[in-house]
């Protein structure tokens, strides 16, 4: 599995199966609930990948969580 098949393994291809990928499951700027991570999940080294974590949550265009 390649990282980005990884990445869209917990992402997009979930929200697929519940039918919400318009509303979630990706990680690009235009998604309608965006996320920032603490790193960048396709450019950071294989070991740093499982430390990864959300630092905010946007929902409706405002900040509903913020590590």
């Amino acid at each position: 599995m390649t990282r980005e098949e990884a990445v869209r393994s917990f992402t997009i291809w979930n929200a697929r199966i519940d039918r919400s990928e318009a509303d979630t499951g990706s990680l690009e700027r235009q998604a309608r609930r965006p996320i920032a991570l603490s790193d960048d999940v396709f450019s950071c080294a294989e070991e740093v990948i499982a430390g990864i974590t959300p630092t905010v949550t946007m929902m409706g265009g405002e900040v509903v969580s913020e590590a």
